[in-house]
């Protein structure tokens, strides 16, 4: 019985772990695409890329 404990916590662990790779690449990616975003943004004149930041914080990570 106490294996089976053990064995959910050490897989809950790792898969913690592995989330929290995926968001730190996914932050990645999103980190570049809001400097693509804000290149344009600048072109058009336009403040979009202020907006989805305020958007982003209230939606969270």
């Amino acid at each position: 019985m106490g294996n089976l404990e053990q064995r959910p916590s050490k897989s809950w662990l790792s898969e913690a772990a592995d989330r929290r790779k995926a968001r730190t690449r996914t932050a990645d990616e999103a980190g570049e695409g809001q400097r693509l975003s804000a290149e344009k943004v600048k072109r058009a004149g336009i403040h979009i890329f202020h907006l989805r930041k305020k958007v982003g914080l209230t939606h969270g990570t």
